[in-house]
């Protein structure tokens, strides 16, 4: 798989999206095999040989560790604020980039398994919004401390779901 890819994820109620940036795409995994959320929110599609690991310890969130050391992580989180919307709001509320200050702010809690270091400083670049589903999917590239990484986020009324690759 190439590091520039992010696995498909599998919308319960939804069309596939590959949360995916960079140009660097065409690479396929050779087998794989799909890892449902336990809540069953959505379904990854990861390279076999990334044995998944699920952390539930934190109430309102799950996470999907993939990879070596993982390379991939997926982080369902609750959201309340997003919870009494209808599907048309968040989908309308999520439609525009959300901005650098937002991309910093919703990685923050990532820094240190991610980028080695909790207070490292982040610098995010080539954000993007596919709006070719019924529900956007935020994309950008962050760095910091050396390490890049490809991330997505999307919401659905009443969660978000992060999808974050090391490259």
């Amino acid at each position: 798989m190439s590091p520039n890819r992010l696995p498909a994820i599998l919308c319960a109620g939804a069309a596939a999206a590959v949360l995916a940036a960079g140009a660097a795409l065409a690479q396929a995994p050779d087998a794989s095999v799909k890892v449902s959320e336990p809540n069953n929110r959505f379904v990854i599609e990861v390279p076999a040989q990334w044995p998944p690991d699920f952390d539930t310890r934190n109430p309102g969130r799950t996470a999907i560790l993939v990879g070596v050391d993982p390379e991939c992580q997926f982080h369902t989180i609750n959201d309340d604020s997003s919870a009494a919307a209808t599907p048309d709001a968040v989908r309308s509320s999520w439609s525009k980039p959300i901005g650098t200050e937002k991309w910093i702010a919703a990685l923050n809690p990532f820094r240190g398994p991610l980028f080695g270091d909790a207070n490292t400083t982040l610098a995010v670049r080539d954000e993007t919004v596919d709006t070719g589903g019924y529900f956007p999917i935020q994309r950008a590239v962050a760095e910091g401390n050396g390490k890049t990484v490809t991330a997505a986020v999307f919401v659905r009324p009443g969660f978000v779901v992060y999808g974050l690759c090391r490259s």
